[in-house]
């Protein structure tokens, strides 16, 4: 799963051509399949890839907008969390997707890099190599899943637990009250 509103702001360039292996379908919440699949054929242009629309529409689904109760069952039908966003200010969603128990891949800058050092697969978000490693790692290898997942956990639990009246596995919507 992958949580975004707007493609071009949270690293999908990378990511859609790293997806080309085809490791996994990706579920994206919040936008509709025209405006994905129009934004992501404009950014692989520009980064030199010819990707069709057939291409999305085989790779992709799109969940329309999630609300946040729904959110847990949504973690719950994935197999990763992948946020390849070139700038976060925090990383709610990571935090939410590590509380749900999904193994993380997610970029090496900004906040991200910080909230995921141990506990998530790290990736330079402007390396499709390192984006299609991230994600082979976690959905080949079975021990390091776990190792991520367990790591998820503690790091979710540790970052909410001096935080009074925060639900960790809904922490979006505790900051949007």
């Amino acid at each position: 799963v992958y949580m975004t509103m707007n493609p071009g702001y949270k690293g999908t360039e990378c990511l859609n051509v790293a997806l080309k292996n085809r490791f996994a379908k990706v579920c994206i919440p919040a936008l509709s399949k025209a405006a994905f699949t129009s934004k992501m054929m404009s950014y692989s242009k520009r980064l030199g890839h010819q990707l069709s629309a057939e291409f999305f529409n085989a790779l992709f689904d799109f969940a329309g907008f999630v609300d946040f109760e729904k959110l847990p069952e949504l973690y719950a039908q994935s197999t990763m969390y992948i946020f390849p966003s070139h700038f976060e200010g925090f990383g709610l969603s990571l935090l939410e997707a590590m509380h749900a128990g999904l193994p993380c891949a997610c970029s090496n800058n900004s906040s991200l890099g910080e909230l995921g050092a141990g506990a998530a697969e790290l990736f330079d978000p402007a390396s499709v190599q390192e984006i299609s490693d991230a994600m082979k790692k976690i959905l080949t290898d079975p021990d390091h899943r776990q190792i991520l997942i367990d790591r998820g956990k503690a790091k979710a639990a540790n970052s909410t637990k001096n935080a009074p009246g925060i639900d960790p596995g809904n922490v979006s919507n505790n900051f949007l009250r």
